[in-house]
């Protein structure tokens, strides 16, 4: 898995020339390695954009913000060192993103999760635990990994790592 650093105060880890690669062309089911150290976890939250979904990682055809799947997280504020794990959608086709809880996990604990893609739905798997979300807009044959993202509006609390791998398996 490759380490990606979000610095205190920042969005995206400075990973930019990475974000060059990470091309695939009509795959449709991918293996989504994940780990959070124990720093990506905080409570209180600072205000009610601590709330939205931080960005882990994902597949876009053609643009993040016209048509892209992903997991996403956001702390369990109220059990320390727990991450909960959401599908998020982002479908050009209704101009809005949607996010779904899949489940929680621990900080410091690798995971191992599915996406798949299908012509009319999305379809997450981690830890046992099933998650179908909508897709009304045709994909492209083209897609790009998308990479951790800290936010939403804030930035950072604290500096933390993500460890994350996506690959195809089909």
């Amino acid at each position: 898995m490759k380490k990606y650093v979000i610095y205190r105060g920042f969005h995206y880890s400075f990973f930019l020339i990475g974000r060059l690669f990470g091309w695939s062309w009509n795959k449709k089911k991918f293996k989504i390695r994940f780990k959070f150290d124990e720093r990506a976890w905080w409570a209180p939250p600072r205000n009610n954009d601590d709330y939205d979904l931080n960005k882990l990682a994902g597949k876009s055809f053609g643009g993040v913000h016209k048509n892209s799947v992903r997991l996403t997280w956001e702390p369990d504020f109220d059990v320390e060192g727990v991450i909960d794990i959401y599908g998020y959608t982002y479908d050009s086709s209704i101009n809005t993103h949607i996010a779904k809880y899949l489940c929680s996990v621990s900080c410091g604990i690798e995971q191992e999760s599915i996406l798949e893609l299908h012509d009319d739905f999305y379809f997450f798997m981690l830890n046992g635990r099933f998650l179908q979300m909508e897709n009304k807009t045709k994909d492209s044959k083209l897609q790009k990994n998308l990479f951790p993202y800290h936010g939403g509006n804030n930035t950072a609390l604290n500096t933390y790592n993500i460890w994350t791998k996506i690959k195809a398996i089909n």
